[in-house]
């Protein structure tokens, strides 16, 4: 059965004021559901709901008011870019194109957590040191206590010691193996993040192909690529880019690197280094507080040296307006070289995408900054 629309005396005020009611189905219970009627049977009412229908039993319909003509055509131009990715609004030939922004829009969200994965990262890596370092500590203890006990004496005081001892190894190892897996993980939302921008990249380039190609063909085709524009624009404007220039002397490619909000401090730029290292000096200048029995960490330094330093977090680093928080890093008791203050490595710049122009001494960072 078609749909047969009674005319209700609706005013439509023209112009940036203007305001269109939808059609209304008022339920039994007294409540009402706003859409577009798509189709009536006998039993049913097929209702258009923001790119979805729903089906309403005409037992439960106390009323239906039908909007006029161009009220419904209004509502239907809305939905129409509101919702353009929906099936129903998608025109022939558009499909692939429409598959890969939704595609895309899926992969901004992981790219986001991930971002926020590498925010907290840093702080995990010392909760989880600090707590294997202690569980540590604990079978230490315990194996000694064991070392000193007789099982012949008491069987079962020596068998809860044991018992005791297996726990705290079985969980020191939990903690050890997480350690572990924390680099690997690290990659790989870097990673998310890294192929989202240029899959965005790719989408944005084939979109304006299609667009500047399309001529003046069909109109809602047109209306289509000019929302995937739009869409596509949103996101990569959440992609901020700025620079920052280095020196170059005997140490290599150096930068003023910020900690904290407050303390500036002269930093090569090492992208070899797999985390941000410091001098204890400037350490105790930028306010940065450590625990050497909790968080002592073996490193090899570029000449093959080995070295212990003590892992932090630092709350902010700052390269120009280019900053992250949380930043994991190592303190350690002399600096990298004379009048240098600390290596600064991928714990910060593998927050972002980055090149480096060693004949200007450009360093640029492409920072994807979701919003929420």
């Amino acid at each position: 059965m078609g749909v047969t629309r009674q005319w209700l005396p609706v005013v439509i005020m023209m112009g940036s004021c203007a305001v269109a009611q939808a059609d209304r189905i008022t339920l039994t219970n007294g409540r009402h559901v706003d859409g577009l009627v798509e189709s009536e049977s006998r039993d049913h009412v097929a209702l258009r709901v923001e790119g979805g229908v729903m089906q309403v039993a005409r037992r439960r319909i106390k009323a239906v008011r039908y909007s006029r003509p161009a009220e419904a055509a209004h509502i239907e131009q809305l939905w129409k870019r509101r919702y353009f990715l929906n099936d129903a609004y998608v025109p022939p030939g558009m499909t692939a194109l429409a598959d890969r922004l939704r595609t895309l829009q899926t992969a901004r969200t992981r790219a986001a957590q991930a971002l926020r994965s590498l925010e907290s990262a840093a702080q995990q890596e010392r909760d989880l040191r600090r707590e294997r370092n202690r569980l540590t500590g604990a079978l230490g203890a315990a194996s000694k206590r064991l070392g000193t006990m007789d099982p012949k004496q008491d069987v079962h005081a020596y068998n809860t010691r044991v018992s005791e001892i297996n726990q705290l190894r079985a969980e020191a190892t939990l903690k050890q193996d997480a350690l572990q897996a924390l680099p690997e993980l690290k990659r790989g939302w870097r990673n998310l993040i890294t192929r989202y921008m240029t899959s965005l990249d790719l989408l944005r380039t084939d979109t304006a192909a299609r667009h500047s190609g399309a001529g003046e063909g069909r109109r809602e085709v047109q209306t289509f690529l000019n929302q995937m524009l739009v869409e596509i624009a949103h996101m990569v404007d959440e992609f901020k880019t700025s620079s920052a220039v280095t020196a170059r002397d005997r140490s290599g490619h150096t930068i003023a690197v910020q900690i904290n909000g407050a303390t500036l401090g002269r930093f090569v730029v090492d992208t070899g280094a797999a985390i941000i290292t410091m001098s204890q000096a400037f350490a105790k200048r930028a306010g940065v507080t450590w625990d050497a029995e909790q968080n002592t960490i073996d490193l090899v330094l570029a000449n093959g040296d080995p070295v212990q330093g003590v892992a932090v977090v630092l709350d902010e680093v700052a390269v120009g307006s280019v900053k992250a928080r949380g930043v994991a890093a190592v303190v350690l008791k002399q600096a990298p070289d004379e009048g240098i203050d600390g290596l600064l490595g991928m714990s910060f710049l593998g927050r972002f995408q980055f090149s480096m122009n060693p004949g200007s001494g450009h360093l640029t960072f492409t920072q994807f900054d979701p919003g929420d």
